[in-house]
């Protein structure tokens, strides 16, 4: 990627006419005008700083500034998932004036993704994602599916509830005054979501008081389908419906596709 600005950059007016959400060093002391800083975040989540060979998948991307940094340190190939154009977020601006070569972005979600199609990956950023689900178990499983080596995930939590396994739902807009946000669970129960859909957890940071950034492995199979759970028992009649088959679930069966 470009290190340089163009001689005829202006960044008043490059940065004019885009919400930008995430704050990050394009150039040597240009950053993009966001409240999210990247690499505090990336420090906090103890994000590797060599990704050299890598495949990386960030979901909800919107600024994409997380898959510049990837491909700055790096990843051979990074795909940014998320239900907004990368025009309208100024993740294109910033592709082409940075000269990306491998990263690419694509329109979709959490909820849709099939390693027949985009194959599977050695990073995943998931950043800011899981507490605007309403379905954040789901979102979860579909990470499994395409993961083959460590989840990065960024979300909110309460320090509510003790030891006891809880999480809060928020049926209207009571966080933040934002509609979207919906199941704030505490560390425990935050932990079982991950050991349940198949991820081991080896860091943990909640300094932050109200987030937590947290970096976990892959397992072998899932937990909840090596129970005895009806939609492991009953698979394709209850859970291929929206997990599609079984097979993704098989780590040997995940393909790299180009």
């Amino acid at each position: 990627m470009n290190t340089n600005p163009p001689s005829d950059f202006d960044p008043d007016s490059f940065f004019s006419g885009t919400y930008w959400h995430q704050k990050w060093e394009i150039f040597p002391n240009v950053f993009t005008p966001g409240i999210n800083d990247v690499d505090a975040l990336l420090d906090e989540i103890a994000f590797p700083d060599s990704l050299e060979g890598k495949r990386v998948l960030d979901i909800g991307f919107w600024n994409g500034c997380f898959c510049f940094e990837a491909e700055r340190r790096g990843a051979k190939e990074v795909i940014g998932i998320g239900p907004e154009a990368a025009e309208d977020t100024g993740a294109m601006k910033l592709r082409k004036i940075l000269g990306s070569q491998v990263t690419e972005f694509r329109l979709g979600t959490i909820y849709d993704l099939n390693p027949d199609e985009i194959g599977s990956f050695d990073v995943i950023m998931c950043f800011g994602v899981l507490y605007h689900l309403r379905h954040p178990i789901l979102g979860l499983d579909n990470l499994y599916k395409v993961c083959r080596g460590t989840l990065y995930l960024e979300t909110e939590i309460t320090k509510e509830f003790g030891n006891t396994s809880a999480t809060k739902f928020h049926r209207r807009n009571e966080l933040n005054d934002d509609d979207s946000n919906w199941f704030v669970p505490n560390k425990e129960c935050l932990m079982n979501f991950l050991l349940s859909s198949g991820f081991q957890v080896f860091h943990y940071n909640d300094e932050l008081k109200t987030r937590a950034s947290i970096a976990s492995s892959v397992e072998d199979k899932p937990e909840w389908l090596l129970n005895k759970t009806s939609e492991g028992y009953y698979y394709d009649l209850i859970s291929k419906p929206v997990l599609g088959p079984r097979k993704h679930f098989e780590k040997e069966g995940h393909q790299e596709i180009r």
